[in-house]
């Protein structure tokens, strides 16, 4: 902000024009300014999203990997690191959709 403070945009991940569900938790990154500008007008190279979300597995699942999905945005190695309750979310809103 003009104060200094820091600040971030929130981003759906699933657009808002494929379902009324949208709203939710699980559909919204927190990005820093930069990164939601790169993330909405820049190039998003992202090997098959749903399926990197869905593989996903919490602890309670037995999963042992970091929460995260993987990408390049505006040719930079970036990934985007998940709650347990964030993906759990997201993953439920996917199966919704599909």
């Amino acid at each position: 902000m003009r104060s200094g403070e820091p600040f971030f945009i929130a981003k759906y991940m699933v657009s808002r024009t494929k379902a009324r569900t949208i709203d939710r938790l699980g559909n919204v990154l927190c990005l820093c300014p930069n990164c939601a500008a790169k993330f909405q007008h820049g190039a998003v190279q992202m090997e098959d999203p749903v399926g990197q979300i869905l593989a996903l597995r919490t602890a309670a699942d037995e999963g042992h990997r970091e929460l995260a999905i993987h990408f390049r945005m505006c040719g930079e190695d970036r990934r985007v690191l998940f709650s347990q309750r964030h993906l759990i979310d997201l993953q439920e809103l996917l199966k919704q959709l599909h």
